[in-house]
């Protein structure tokens, strides 16, 4: 069995005034990043695909560095596209993800729709899938993305998959039954089954 390892990236450094597409790792997120590859340690990847934003590609290079893999950026690997949008409060951040997720045909976040970013996350996942072939794929992104992608494969509400995702987490489903995913978090959170979670309160 083969295996498709979305990561989200470990914690930026927050830099007011700068957009987000631009942070950095922070030094917690950078031995977070370092302590998360030996939880993957055990897939067998044939390299590394991320994001081209440096908090997503800096936490790939260190995944990829622990498992002895070189590591790939991809511009279409990121994320939702919301530069121009002021930095937001944790609550008025998920209200405004929320809304974005919950309406994806709509430009409610932003500067692309949930759709949009679905369809440019989708093509690029696509692309990386026919350049592996078999085998484990593993790729470092973003939350609202890796959210939409997988809330298309298994019918679970992005939102709830959202909620969900810590930094650094990652989802893992078999690439032969997409239909099924898990999230892992840090060692001392359980792991969340998506198959079933989350469906009931899909809008």
């Amino acid at each position: 069995m083969s295996y498709l390892i979305l990561v989200k990236h470990a914690m930026p450094e927050i830099e007011p005034g700068v957009p987000a597409s631009r942070w950095h790792l922070s030094a917690g997120g950078r031995e977070a990043s370092a302590w998360f590859a030996r939880q993957l340690a055990s897939y067998a990847p044939a390299r590394v695909f991320s994001s081209a934003e440096p908090k997503a590609h800096e936490t790939a290079q260190i995944i990829a560095g622990h498992l002895g893999l070189g590591c790939e950026p991809i511009e279409a690997l990121g994320e939702h596209r919301r530069d121009a949008v002021p930095l937001l409060a944790g609550d008025d951040f998920a209200a405004a993800v929320r809304r974005c997720l919950e309406n994806p045909a709509s430009l409610v976040f932003g500067s692309e729709t949930a759709n949009e970013a679905l369809a440019r996350f989708r093509s690029a996942m696509d692309a990386v899938q026919n350049k592996i072939g078999d085998g484990d794929i593993l790729v470092v992104a973003h939350g609202t993305v890796i959210s939409l992608y997988v809330s298309a494969l298994t019918g679970t509400a992005p939102f709830a998959i959202w909620q969900q995702l810590g930094l650094p987490s990652c989802v893992v489903m078999s690439r032969e039954d997409v239909t099924k995913a898990e999230i892992i978090g840090l060692a001392e959170t359980p792991a969340v089954h998506l198959a079933s979670a989350g469906r009931a309160n899909r809008t």
